[in-house]
């Protein structure tokens, strides 16, 4: 894995933002030189993209960074949805430090550091956030074409990912040990996250008993297991309110919820907001962006 490392008083100016939404299954990402760096994060499907040789698979809820100068093609057919946007760094001098695993400085950086590093691809840690200012970008895009105001959320959302990465885990990794066990817990949720998801078959899978995994995990993480995983599900559930049309119940169903009322429910003591209300207020029209 690639790490990129940028600092905050240096230039990020934004070329060109938007939204894409493949037309059809055949579509396949145009074959071009990379001469700027592009954040892309999916909203849907999968998309298969290349750099010179090396060929990556991205998922919903996965983000890429594309680093100048590149070849970059599509490999293979992606019906897919995913926000974009390009910019130029330091000038146009395009030139961040680059780590591997085995380079990368210890993180997160001091408190008041202006640096940050991004790893080359993942998965991001909360969506909806990272959504949000997308979604704003867009507008401010659409309203004022000012790429002054453009840069500055670019620059925002790019230490946004940064900090949901490293800053936060800092805040609830109070225990250093298990971390093994701790990512296994992680990924299992993270695989199970659209059932109806009990403790016992969490500790089951990984071979231990309920009520070790319920205190590990509440003291390794600050937070109850089982909060920890409804958090995720609204998670999802503010992504796929403001990202799509899918009528609510459905939304609940894919979420592992026997009704629709007691989702909503779930939902308001999360957000304050019932779904309706939430997709009313962040929910954008979807536009064909190429």
């Amino acid at each position: 894995m690639n790490y990129a490392e940028f600092d905050s008083d240096q230039n990020f100016v934004s070329s060109i933002v938007g939204k894409f939404i493949a037309p059809n299954r055949e579509w396949i990402h145009m074959s071009r030189m990379l001469l700027d760096f592009e954040f892309i994060v999916m909203t849907k499907g999968t998309l298969y993209i290349a750099e010179n040789n090396k060929k990556y698979e991205l998922h919903e809820g996965e983000w890429m960074l594309c680093c100048p100068p590149c070849h970059q093609y599509g490999y293979k057919t992606s019906l897919c949805e995913f926000y974009w946007f390009h910019f130029s760094y330091n000038d146009n001098q395009n030139d961040p430090i680059i780590y591997n695993d085995n380079t990368k400085p210890h993180l997160p950086f001091d408190i008041g550091s202006k640096k940050f590093v991004l790893p080359k691809y993942g998965k991001v840690p909360s969506l909806d956030r990272i959504l949000i200012l997308m979604k704003q970008l867009l507008d401010c895009d659409r309203r004022y074409r000012n790429i002054n105001l453009n840069s500055c959320y670019i620059n925002l959302i790019l230490n946004e990912l940064y900090s949901q990465l490293y800053l936060t885990e800092t805040d609830i990794s109070k225990d250093q040990g298990n971390d093994q066990l701790y990512t296994d817990i992680l990924d299992y949720v993270s695989w199970r996250i659209h059932d109806n998801l009990k403790v016992n078959e969490i500790a089951d899978h990984l071979g231990f008993n309920a009520k070790y995994i319920t205190t590990f995990f509440k003291h390794r993480s600050g937070l109850p297991i089982k909060q920890y995983i409804m958090r995720e599900k609204m998670n999802l559930a503010k992504a796929r309110l403001s990202e799509s049309d899918t009528p609510v119940g459905v939304i609940a169903m894919e979420l592992g919820f026997s009704d629709s009322q007691g989702f909503s429910n779930t939902f308001r003591k999360f957000t304050g907001q019932s779904p309706s209300a939430y997709r009313n207020t962040y929910g954008l029209n979807r536009e064909y962006h190429v």
